[in-house]
This record gives structure tokens, C-alpha cells and sequence, in this order.
């Protein structure tokens, strides 16, 4: 994935955690505001950067210890889901972005309920393969099912070999030749810093138990809930089954016929999901 999009330009923001690059297209209303997931960068919201015709305002930008922003100075501080949130509401702050709407995939969903605390103008929160979830007694994570090769995400360190099992994973790819041919998340992948995985499950596992599930249900601020059919990783029942106090749609939306990365492998009908949301809660 490149970056051709000659209406986006680059900056970088220096926040306490680490120099945030950011892509903005300096377009009008309130501004969309993309977060990618785990071991990933802001290009994997390439086929939303033209998803709306008005000219609406689009920032991505790569989190701390991911792509071309900076490692955290202050790892154990920024590598988890507090830390990633505080970091994008000052990148937001710096930016001078006050009312918003979140979009956030897989990691950037989860970081999205965090924000619910911590950004006064969110408008509304769209995650994408994030369940809210439910720490269990045993210490697994309710909301998701079990996958053993879902730890891959936990490393430190990830051979060649694991990189490419991973990319090839997370973005619903059907071999590792097709990865390597229509995406550079190998890169990606490789020069995320190896502990932003390991301190984020690490932080995981001494959550609050109910914590992203209570901050779903009990959000004042629409949520649009975006899942996969066919996502190996999240649990689809539970995330249906919550009580949801202000959730778009009435319900979850289920893109049939796709897995982890529905607005990847299935752009139009998630962009078209997207618009509808967007202009719902936050008019141009």
C-alpha cells in the first residue's frame, strides 16, 4: 500500500508519548478521524481516504511505535489502551480538532472506547472488528474466540516467517504470496516497535474487568459496531448480545462474506456503512 493521494499532506505532532505523522486532507466539516490496528499504519484506510464526495475532513494517523511516528518515549506509560487514547486526544488537541467522529479497526476500535472518556467533541465512534471487551476470571477476554495464533499479536520479537503469518491473518488474505503482492504490511509489521505488542497485553490482562464492555454499553455518544461474518478472531454473539444504550442501526452490523478487515475486502459496502453514519451524527 502507498500513500497517492495528492489531496493529503503530512505532519508530524509532537505529543508526550512519542512525534505522531498524521495525514490530513484539509477538507471541511467535522473531521473523521481513522486509527489503525496492532503492528499496522494509517495505509490500511487507503480505500476509505476517498470514501466521501463533499470534501469531509479525513485524518489517520500512525500511533506511537507504529509506522512513521516515533517509539513511545515512555513505553510501559503508552502501550495500552489509556495510553494510546491520551496520545490521540493531545494529537487531536494539537490539531485543533474539537468535535469528531472516531473510526477505529481491530486496535483503533479499542482505543475509540477509550476516547469516549477522554474526547468532549466525539461525535460518534465507529470501531470495526473491535468487541467491547469482558476480561474473565481466568484472565481470557470475553469477546473473542479463541485462536492460538491470535498471541502472535503478543510478541516482542516476530521472525520473517511469523510477520508474514500474521499479515496474512489480520487482513483476510488467502495466501502469504497474495499478501506480499497487494500490501507492504510486512513492513509494517516489522518495523512496529516489538513492544507496543507486549505491554498492550500485558496492560490487557490487569484491566478492569468490565471496563470497554461498561464503556459500549453505557456510551451517551452513537456507536456504529462493525464486524466481519466471518472474523476469526472476534466472537460475534457476545458483541450482539450486549445492551447497548446508544447503538447506531439498532443493532451490530454483520458484513456477511467477510472476515477481519470487512473495510478492506469489502470497501464499497463498508464505505457506503460509513458515509451513512458519518453524515447521521455529524452533518455537514
Amino acid at each position: 500500500m502507498t500513500w497517492n493521494n495528492r489531496d493529503f499532506e503530512t505532519c508530524s505532532v509532537k505529543t508526550r508519548h512519542a512525534e505522531i505523522s498524521v495525514m490530513d486532507n484539509h477538507g471541511s466539516g467535522t473531521p473523521v478521524v481513522l486509527l489503525h490496528g496492532n503492528s499496522l499504519g494509517k495505509e490500511v484506510f487507503r480505500s476509505q481516504f476517498g470514501a466521501f464526495e463533499d470534501n469531509r475532513r479525513i485524518v489517520a494517523l500512525d500511533l506511537p511505535g507504529h509506522g512513521s511516528s516515533s517509539d513511545a518515549e515512555n513505553p510501559r506509560q503508552t502501550y495500552c489502551l489509556e495510553g494510546y487514547a491520551d496520545c490521540v486526544a493531545e494529537t487531536l488537541g494539537k490539531l485543533d480538532i474539537g468535535e469528531s467522529v472516531v473510526v477505529g479497526w481491530s486496535l483503533g476500535g479499542h482505543i475509540g472506547y477509550e476516547l469516549l472518556e477522554r474526547q468532549p467533541g466525539l461525535k460518534g465512534l465507529m470501531t470495526i472488528s473491535s468487541p467491547p471487551i469482558e476480561r474473565r476470571a481466568d484472565g481470557s477476554m470475553a469477546g473473542f474466540q479463541l485462536f492460538p495464533r491470535l498471541a502472535l499479536l503478543s510478541l516482542a520479537k516476530l521472525s520473517d516467517a511469523e510477520i508474514d503469518e500474521l499479515a496474512t491473518l489480520i487482513g483476510d488474505y488467502d495466501t502469504k504470496e497474495t499478501m506480499l503482492q497487494e500490501s507492504d504490511w510486512h513492513r509494517l509489521i516489522a518495523r512496529t516497535d516489538g513492544l507496543a505488542r507486549q505491554y498492550l497485553f500485558e496492560a490487557l490482562a490487569a484491566q478492569p474487568p468490565r471496563r470497554q464492555r461498561e464503556l459500549a454499553e453505557n456510551s451517551s455518544i452513537p456507536l456504529a459496531i462493525i464486524n466481519g461474518g466471518d472474523d476469526r478472531f472476534v466472537d460475534t454473539d457476545y458483541v450482539a448480545d450486549l445492551s447497548y444504550r446508544n447503538i447506531w442501526s439498532g443493532k451490530p452490523i454483520i458484513m456477511n462474506g467477510l472476515g477481519h478487515a470487512p473495510h478492506i475486502n469489502g470497501p464499497d459496502e463498508f464505505n457506503a456503512i460509513l458515509r451513512s453514519f458519518v453524515n447521521d451524527v455529524a452533518p455537514q
